[in-house]
């Protein structure tokens, strides 16, 4: 009869990662997601704003048709977007202000005027062209 030898690899020490390499890379984790954190919530914070921004564009876009459909004139001055039922509204926490008043006539014909979106500090210019309320933003 012959005799077997069992023979058993010497376990291999190499395969896996020790405890200072995991901290480390959680470490490393860790100070990328602190970096990259604030940037992200600014980016949301934008496109939030951009989305406010592209609804009341989308308003002021609408202005003719409500006029038609209503067949009368729209005065567009602080007191009427003021108000809660306002040709052109903004969500909590924004303001719509207009420098001059100006009209968008029963027939649909835009006048054209400047609006105001502020929010924070910051404000965005809105400009309604004529004669069908196309919306272009100001830069100054």
């Amino acid at each position: 009869m012959m005799r077997t030898l069992a023979i058993f690899p010497a376990a291999d020490r190499s395969t896996g990662f020790t405890l200072l390499e995991l901290l480390v890379v959680l470490a490393l984790l860790g100070l990328v997601a602190g970096l990259v954190a604030p940037a992200l919530v600014k980016s949301v914070e934008s496109w939030r704003a951009q989305s406010e921004v592209d609804r009341v564009t989308d308003q002021i876009r609408a202005l003719p048709a409500r006029a038609r459909a209503h067949g009368r004139p729209l005065l567009i001055d602080d007191d009427v977007l003021a108000s809660p039922d306002g040709p052109v509204s903004a969500a909590d926490g924004w303001m719509v202000t207009t420098p001059d008043p100006w009209t968008v006539r029963a027939n649909g014909y835009c006048e054209g005027g400047i609006l105001v979106l502020a929010r924070a500090g910051r404000d965005w210019r809105l400009r309604a062209i004529p004669p069908f309320c196309d919306v272009e933003r100001v830069t100054e």
